[in-house]
């Protein structure tokens, strides 16, 4: 996030002759990097959840006429 950060500043000060102080871009920096893992702890819930619900629905069926199954996960 930091050199992000550097970047996007050094590009604003190029074309828009917009420059922010060191300390701020440090902030912005941390608090782009928090907001990164915010999303990213929210995915993941989201994504076990599912994958939680999708292995309650499995449900065992009967193989078709002239098939077998084997379980190896017994």
């Amino acid at each position: 996030m930091l050199v992000w950060v550097l970047w996007n500043n050094t590009n604003n000060c190029v074309w828009n002759n917009a420059k922010e102080p060191g300390q701020q871009l440090g902030v912005k920096a941390l608090c782009r990097r928090s907001d990164w893992d915010a999303v990213q702890v929210a995915h993941n819930r989201s994504a076990q959840a599912e994958q939680l619900h999708l292995q309650q629905t499995v449900q065992w069926q009967k193989p078709t006429c002239g098939r077998y199954k084997c379980n190896v996960n017994a």
